[in-house]
């Protein structure tokens, strides 16, 4: 099982909006994310997406952008887990907030064919500005960024961010 880095959570106000700060995620946690059988299938949809990308051309950079994706996934799955067990009622609007973004983004994934580095961009872009406009009055901005890299990560893993090969 995988647990998510939110071991030390800390919240610290800044002009009255959190800052939670959760552990660094490390190459254990990443290890252990990819050794979880229930995390194999999602790991293999982050990688099969991240191979379409042309700017990925060598293992090497394949390799380094899955696991910036995997740490920004823990990364904000700790973060999710301090702000349900912290502060339920913004937990819930970012949920809902992830959510109603979600169902766009399996639309327009659908009828897209720009290619995947541009649809990342554009999508992280476009969330993390509905993220902030949810949740920035609440959020300080490196908090809410979190969430929107976490947002990425996950859709990518979770198949509704996807984008045409190079072919």
């Amino acid at each position: 099982m995988v647990h998510y880095p939110v071991r030390s959570a800390l919240c610290v106000r800044t002009d009255h909006r959190l800052n939670l700060i959760v552990d660094e995620v490390d190459q254990d946690n990443l290890d252990a994310l990819k050794q979880d059988d229930s995390h194999s299938v999602l790991v293999d949809n982050l990688r099969a997406k991240l191979s379409k990308l042309k700017a990925l051309n060598t293992s090497k950079k394949l390799e380094e952008h899955e696991r910036k994706h995997l740490k920004a996934y823990l990364e904000g799955r700790g973060l999710l887990t301090s702000l349900q067990q912290n502060h339920a009622t913004i937990y819930e609007a970012a949920v809902k907030a992830k959510r109603g973004f979600e169902k766009l983004l399996e639309a327009r994934s659908s009828l897209s064919g720009d290619p995947g580095e541009k649809r990342i961009l554009d999508e992280l872009t476009a969330f993390s500005t509905q993220i902030e406009g949810h949740l920035g009055k609440f959020l300080d901005p490196e908090t809410t960024a979190i969430l929107a890299t976490e947002a990425i990560a996950y859709w990518l893993m979770h198949c509704p961010l996807d984008f045409p090969g190079n072919d």
